[in-house]
């Protein structure tokens, strides 16, 4: 539950902080 959560939060995160760079 924590890793299937994480990971797509994670996957999530690098999108948004690339867009916001």
């Amino acid at each position: 539950m924590r890793m299937g959560f994480a990971g797509r939060g994670n996957e999530k995160n690098k999108t948004r902080n690339d867009s916001q760079e």
